[in-house]
C-alpha cells in the first residue's frame, strides 16, 4: 500500500479488566502488549491536481523541488513519482543502485542523522525526497543546500517547521493551516495554501526585475544618444543640435511616459522557461553595457545624418535643422521604447502591442512633440520652429532604419542562444 502512495495504519485490539490496572504506568504497558492484530488501513491524502503541472513549470524555470515529509519512504517515493519530482529515470536509478552509498535519491531521517550538513552538501547526487524526517533534519537540509550556494525556499505549516523556515533564504508559511509560529518565522505567507501561488510569485518577481532593467536601459540608451549626437556634431564643426530648453522638454515628453509604461510591462513569454539569474551578478555586465552604448550610438548617428543633410545638403537654417533633428531623435526614442520591451525577442512579435500604457504614453508624447513645434508662443519658449510637413517622412524613415538595425542585433542574440543555450553573454543578466 505504501508503494501505491497510501499512508498505512495498523489496527489491533486486546481485552483487559480495567479494575485490575490501577497503576497508570502498568496500565499503559499492559494495554500495548500482546495485542491481537486485525489488519491494515490505507489512507490516501491525494495531492492537489494543480501541483503536478506546477512542479513541471518549476523544472522549466530552473527551480528544483525537493520533497520533505514524515511519511514512510515508500509512500513518499510513490507520491514524488506521481508529482514528477522523481522522473522515470530517477526510479530506474533507484532500483539499480539500491544500497549504494552516496546514491540515494530518497533518504530517510535515520540516515540523515548519521551525516553532518557538510557531508550532505558535498554529495554528488543530492536526494530529491526526504522521508521520516525530524525538525532537526529539515534544518540540516536547508543549511546543506545553502552550503551548495543554492537559494532555498522552505515551505511549512507546523511549529516544527519554524526553525527551517526561519533559516531559509525565503521562508514560506501556510496562511490557512499554518501555525502562528510558522507565520511569524516566514518571509511570505500563502493565504490560499496553494503551491501554484509560489509559481505566480516567481513569475511576478521575474517580471518586476525585467521591467526595472527595461526602464533603466531605455533611459540610458535614450539619454546617451543625445550626448553622443551633440559630441559628434560639435566635433565635426557644426552647431550644437539642441538647446538646454529643448533637452529639458525632450526629457519630459520622451523619457517620462514611455519609461513609466515599461515599468508595468507584462511578463515576457519566456519568463518561466529561462534559468534563474545569478544573485551575485551585477546589474550591468560588459555585454549589457555595450548593448546600451550601441543603441545610443545608433540613434545618434542616424540623427546626425539627418542634421548634416539638412544643413549642408539642403541649406536649412540652424533653427529649422535643430527642430528637424530634435523631432527625429525624439520619435526614434519613443519607437525605441517598443524595441526595449525585450532584449532578444523581435519587436514585431505578437507581444509588442500588449502594453496599452506604453501605446498611450507614446501617443501622448508624439502629440506633445507636435504641440511644441507647431503651437505659436509655445514653440518660441521651447526654441523650436515649424518645418515642412514632408520632412516628417525623414523622421519616420530614421525610426524605421533604427528598428531594422536593432532587429538585426536581436537576431544575432537569438542565434547565439540557439547555438549555445547555456551562454547568454549579451543578456544573461539583462
Amino acid at each position: 500500500m505504501a508503494n501505491d502512495g497510501l499512508r498505512v495504519l495498523a489496527l489491533a485490539f486486546k481485552y483487559y479488566d480495567q479494575d485490575d490496572l490501577s497503576d497508570d504506568e502498568k496500565k499503559a504497558e499492559a494495554i500495548e502488549t500482546e495485542l491481537c492484530f486485525i489488519g491494515l488501513i490505507g489512507i490516501i491524502d491525494p495531492p492537489r491536481t494543480e501541483v503536478g503541472p506546477a512542479i513541471e513549470v518549476c523544472k522549466n524555470a530552473g527551480i528544483r523541488v525537493i520533497m520533505i515529509t514524515g511519511d514512510h519512504p515508500d509512500t513518499a517515493r510513490s507520491i514524488a513519482t506521481t508529482l514528477g519530482i522523481l522522473t522515470p529515470e530517477d526510479v530506474d536509478f533507484i532500483n539499480n543502485h539500491q544500497g549504494e552509498e552516496g546514491s540515494e535519491l530518497v533518504m530517510i531521517g535515520a540516515k540523515l542523522d548519521l551525516i553532518d550538513k557538510k557531508s550532505l552538501s558535498e554529495r554528488e547526487i543530492f536526494p530529491k525526497v526526504f522521508a521520516r524526517v525530524s525538525p532537526q533534519n529539515k534544518l540540516k537540509i536547508v543549511k546543506a543546500l545553502q552550503m551548495r550556494k543554492e537559494i532555498v525556499a522552505m515551505t511549512g505549516d507546523g511549529v516544527n517547521d519554524a526553525p527551517a523556515i526561519k533559516h531559509a533564504n525565503i521562508g514560506v508559511a501556510m496562511g490557512m493551516t499554518g501555525t502562528d509560529l510558522a507565520k511569524q518565522a516566514a518571509d511570505m505567507i500563502l493565504v490560499d495554501d496553494s503551491f501554484t501561488t509560489i509559481i505566480s510569485a516567481v513569475e511576478e518577481g521575474r517580471r518586476t526585475m525585467d521591467n526595472i532593467k527595461k526602464f533603466v536601459f531605455y533611459l540610458l540608451s535614450a539619454n546617451s544618444s543625445e550626448i553622443f549626437l551633440m559630441l559628434f556634431l560639435i566635433a565635426i564643426g557644426l552647431d550644437a543640435p539642441f538647446t538646454a530648453v529643448m533637452i529639458l522638454y525632450a526629457n519630459i515628453i520622451a523619457d517620462v511616459p514611455p519609461s513609466l509604461a515599461l515599468g508595468v510591462d507584462p511578463a515576457e513569454k519566456d519568463v518561466l522557461t529561462r534559468l534563474p539569474r545569478d544573485p551575485n551578478a551585477g546589474f550591468f555586465n560588459f555585454w549589457s553595457a555595450s548593448l546600451v552604448v550601441v543603441q545610443g550610438i545608433n540613434m545618434a548617428m542616424i540623427s546626425a545624418v539627418v542634421y548634416v543633410v539638412a544643413v549642408w545638403g539642403e541649406g536649412y537654417t540652424v533653427p529649422v535643422a535643430r527642430t528637424l533633428v530634435y523631432a527625429t531623435l525624439t520619435v526614434m526614442q519613443m519607437v525605441h521604447a517598443f524595441v526595449s520591451k525585450s532584449i532578444k525577442h523581435s519587436t514585431f512579435s505578437r507581444d509588442s502591442l500588449n502594453n496599452k500604457s506604453l501605446i498611450i504614453g507614446v501617443i501622448i508624447s508624439i502629440l506633445l512633440l507636435i504641440f511644441g513645434i507647431y503651437t505659436p508662443i509655445v514653440n518660441g519658449i521651447l526654441e523650436l520652429v515649424p518645418f515642412p510637413i514632408w520632412d516628417w517622412g525623414k523622421v519616420i524613415l530614421a525610426s524605421i532604419i533604427h528598428v531594422i538595425i536593432m532587429e538585426f542585433i536581436k537576431l544575432l542574440l537569438r542565434i547565439q542562444e540557439y547555438t549555445d543555450p547555456k551562454e547568454h553573454k549579451f543578456y544573461s543578466d539583462v
